[in-house]
């Protein structure tokens, strides 16, 4: 769970957080902020070192499954309607909703095997400002640039 801004260097970590070779093992794909950012969080803490077994979660409307992958998480309305009758998919693992709901969320990456932290899920609407404290008092950072006028 994140604690403090400092969690943050440790969550955009992501990809040096799981080593190249593994990363076939478990594909994340069409990264959105939001629904997809706190599957990438809940992913990026839960892992322990080891791959998951051929995990892909796919997201949006133009993603296709990977034939060979055991399980295949969908995530959002959108590409359970296009793809939950796919015979790419040996098990499909649909998270309705548009946006998904986080405990559906939550609940499709245990049923793949993935431990991911409840606490996570518990507290998707402070995520914002955990990134937000990224830029507090960085002279660099321009708020103006970030309004729509």
């Amino acid at each position: 769970m994140l604690k403090n801004a400092e969690d943050i260097d440790t969550l955009l970590s992501f990809p040096e957080a799981i080593p190249e070779p593994e990363l076939k093992h478990f594909r994340v794909m069409e990264s959105r902020l939001g629904v997809n950012g706190l599957m990438l969080s809940a992913i990026r803490f839960a892992w322990q070192g080891e791959p998951w077994d051929n995990v892909e979660v796919l997201t949006g409307k133009s993603m296709k499954p990977t034939p060979g992958m055991k399980k295949t998480i969908l995530l959002g309305k959108c590409i359970y309607q296009a793809h939950k009758d796919n015979p790419d998919i040996q098990e499909a693992i649909p998270v309705k909703g548009c946006p998904p709901k986080p405990r559906d969320m939550l609940a499709a990456l245990q049923q793949a095997g993935i431990d991911a932290d409840p606490g996570l899920f518990e507290n998707i609407d402070q995520m914002p400002g955990f990134f937000m404290s990224l830029y507090k008092d960085r002279p660099e950072y321009e708020e103006a640039f970030f309004r729509i006028k």
